[in-house]
């Protein structure tokens, strides 16, 4: 765990320094018909493109684009998944009903072609856009997560002792049941990551 957090950390790093790091311009295109489609070298660790641009310079100020994307995307997603999945859970009854029912129509669509129906029908989006995109369509399992860990918390010795002592519901959610839940919902988010770079990744490749 300590060394993929550490191949992690390093790629954040060569995205957030990628102007001091990356060795040319990457939307530099040189004018030398030399210089298109070169093999890795020295000069060019990994080539040239059709249009002579480093290679290795796009990849790292392509990083950050990836990254950042990955990281709003799946916040926005983990942040509605868990206030969906809470509120199902400690509410119970028509409200967890109704939560539970509307996560099942969405899960029951194959979030890729969901995506393809949706960017295709709206046209390319911006950067922003993409992030609103991969994160609202995003959020049901974790909310379906969140919802199962709430549920086994508000039963919980402690969570029963605190509204023993009168502690107000609101109270006991913030302080003793959302908590609770923060380490499932870091996993969640994690495993997010991994999914959200290969979508976003294969919607620039279609063009969308």
């Amino acid at each position: 765990m300590k060394v993929a957090a550490g191949v992690l950390l390093i790629f954040v790093l060569v995205a957030l320094a990628a102007p001091a790091i990356a060795p040319y311009d990457p939307r530099a295109t040189p004018q030398s018909e030399t210089q298109k489609n070169l093999p890795p070298s020295l000069a060019h660790p990994f080539g040239t493109d059709e249009f002579s641009r480093d290679v290795l310079s796009r990849v790292i100020y392509g990083s950050r684009v990836s990254l950042g994307v990955a990281v709003a995307a799946v916040a926005l997603a983990m942040t509605l998944g868990a206030a969906v999945g809470a509120a199902a859970g400690y509410a119970g009854g028509w409200t967890d009903l109704i939560c539970m029912r509307a996560v099942d129509a969405m899960l029951s669509v194959p979030r890729v072609l969901l995506l393809l129906v949706l960017v295709a029908s709206t046209g390319p989006l911006s950067v922003g856009g993409i992030i609103l995109l991969l994160g609202l369509t995003g959020w049901g399992s974790t909310s379906r997560l969140i919802r199962g860990e709430v549920i086994q918390l508000k039963e919980s010795d402690y969570v029963l002792a605190s509204r023993a002592t009168g502690t107000r519901e609101w109270r006991v959610f913030v302080t003793h049941v959302l908590p609770g839940a923060v380490p499932q919902l870091l996993v969640a988010g994690t495993l997010a990551l991994a999914t959200v770079i290969p979508l976003e990744a294969g919607l620039s490749f279609l063009g969308l």
